[in-house]
């Protein structure tokens, strides 16, 4: 909220896994947690690696994390981030498992399904272009950009790129 207050322009990203219930449920918890701390500390590292100072990366809970940094460096590095991630996270899995693709558990409704692999989803805009008085407006946006890299199949992140005056339609496009 400070950042906005005072103008500063930067980017803010929302990250989630995907089918991360699923393997937590399959694997049990502390294996799930350790996803966790990885992601935690992958996403740190990264971040801080790419920008020292005035970055900060903050742990909402559960499995979603958010990182704000400079606009012209938020996309590069939810890019490194996705890579890194896609490196590590087959090692969580058992050799069987890794193997056939999938993992089997219950789904929501206790109906055995196949999950894919844990992936990240990372949405992210900014305030270059947008004007926000509060920080739940930037998250929500964030928020909005992380469900539509959800839309896609492994990991991806998502940019919001309109303008003052333009929307986001019902179909995803910009107008």
């Amino acid at each position: 909220q400070t950042r906005l207050d005072q103008h500063e322009i930067f980017s803010l990203a929302y990250a989630d896994l995907d089918h991360f219930k699923p393997f937590n449920d399959h694997y049990g918890f502390s294996r799930g947690d350790e996803v966790i701390r990885i992601a935690g500390r992958l996403i740190l590292n990264i971040i801080k690696n790419i920008q020292p100072q005035g970055s900060f990366v903050g742990h909402i809970g559960g499995d979603d994390f958010v990182f704000i940094m400079d606009v012209a460096l938020a996309a590069s590095a939810a890019q490194e981030i996705i890579d890194a991630f896609d490196r590590i996270m087959p090692t969580m899995y058992e050799s069987e498992d890794r193997a056939r693709g999938y993992i089997e558990t219950r789904d929501r409704q206790g109906v055995v399904s196949r999950f894919p692999p844990v992936s990240i989803s990372i949405g992210i805009t900014s305030n270059q272009s947008l004007d926000f008085i509060h920080y739940g407006q930037i998250t929500g946006v964030a928020s909005e950009m992380k469900s539509h890299a959800k839309e896609v199949f492994g990991s991806c992140y998502r940019v919001d790129k309109r303008r003052r005056g333009n929307n986001l339609n019902s179909d995803g496009c910009f107008t």
